[in-house]
């Protein structure tokens, strides 16, 4: 395997595997705050703490404009975490790819 294949590899989360990463974060991670990029937009301006994550969606407070923001998680195609968290490197941009899983509920 090439360099190139196996850094998108390493960089790249299903929609499965970033539920199970938010749950994480919501629960272990107190100070760490996501930011995110939606199908066809450009990055949220700024960085959310995560505040629920259900079956298919991720609730995420903007504290800089006060609100609370309900995302589908398959519209995630890109993250990043402000602080080092379990492996996961800050200001890293992540890919996510949908899965079996989450191609059952389109």
């Amino acid at each position: 395997m090439r360099w190139e294949e196996e850094k998108v590899k390493k960089s790249a989360y299903s929609v499965t595997k970033l539920k199970s990463t938010l749950i994480d974060i919501l629960e272990n991670g107190q100070n760490v705050c996501v930011h995110l990029r939606l199908v066809g937009e450009l990055w949220q301006p700024h960085f959310v703490r995560v505040v629920n994550v259900t079956d298919n969606r991720v609730l995420v407070n903007d504290e800089v404009r006060h609100r609370l923001v309900s995302i589908e998680l398959s519209k995630i195609m890109q993250f990043e975490i402000d602080h080092r968290f379990k492996g996961i490197e800050p200001h890293n941009h992540y890919d996510v790819i949908l899965d079996a899983e989450t191609s059952a509920f389109l």
